[in-house]
Parts: C-alpha cells; structure tokens; sequence
C-alpha cells in the first residue's frame, strides 16, 4: 500500500512575499479591501466568525501566488503551497482583527463580535389581527 506524502510546511519568508505582493498590487488589494469591508459588515451584524475569516482571505492568497507567479515566473511550480497561503490568509485575518479593531464607520467600537449579546429589551406585543387580517392598534 503506497504511503501518504505529508503536507509540505508553511515556508513564513514566502507567506511575508505573498502579502506584500497582494498589498502592493492594485488589483488584489481592492480584492482584499472587499474582503474586509464583507467581515466588518458580518460583525456589525453580529455574525463573524473569528474561525472562518481566513477562508475568506484565502481567495486573495490563491488568487496573490497565481499572479505573482504569472508575473515573476517562479520556477518551482510548488512555491506558495497551500499551508504557505493559509499562513498568509491568517496573517491578513490577524491585520483586520487588529487594525479595524472591530469599528464601525464611525469610529464607535463593536463589542466583543465573536460573542452575540442577549438582548436585554422586553419585546412589544403586536396588536392583534382582526377578523379582515389587518392590525387593530387598541387590542393587544
């Protein structure tokens, strides 16, 4: 039975090479910025997922060492393998959970966004349908 070959490690001088390539290409920075624009829209909402947010930079890293080897050539087909992109997409998650620190636009800090809050405020009754389907304001 042929033996599995193991994941080649994360190499952290290519995965800093990928994040400046991606910061410096016009292209794939505003890809970046969409990115994160998306995850602060997820934590205003109450939904970000701290687990999940390097998945979504990962489409940047993939599509990052797919120009820069159009671009630079590299030689090793292997450069920038999946662990190194991870690594990178994890850096990117940790500069967004650093620098935004959790702000909204403006300027108000989003308490803790991996943790949903209880609400607190009582609910209102809606008023009551009446027969016809519509809502008769002095019923409750």
């Amino acid at each position: 039975m042929p033996t599995k070959r193991k994941p080649a490690p994360a190499n952290e001088y290519e995965a800093d090479e990928l994040r400046m390539h991606i910061d410096n290409t016009r292209k794939l920075y505003d890809q970046k910025r969409a990115i994160e624009m998306l995850l602060l829209r997820k934590v205003k909402a109450g939904k970000y997922s701290h687990a999940l947010a390097p998945k979504a930079f990962l489409y940047v890293a993939e599509a990052g060492a797919k120009d820069y080897r159009r671009e630079y050539g590299a030689d090793d087909p292997r450069s920038f393998n999946p662990a190194t992109r991870m690594m990178a997409a994890k850096e990117f998650v940790r500069e967004f959970e650093g620098e935004s620190e959790f702000r909204d636009a403006g300027g108000k800090r989003i308490a803790n966004p991996s943790r949903k809050r209880k609400s607190t405020a009582k609910r209102k009754a809606l008023p009551k349908r009446r027969a016809d389907g519509t809502f008769d304001p002095k019923r409750r």
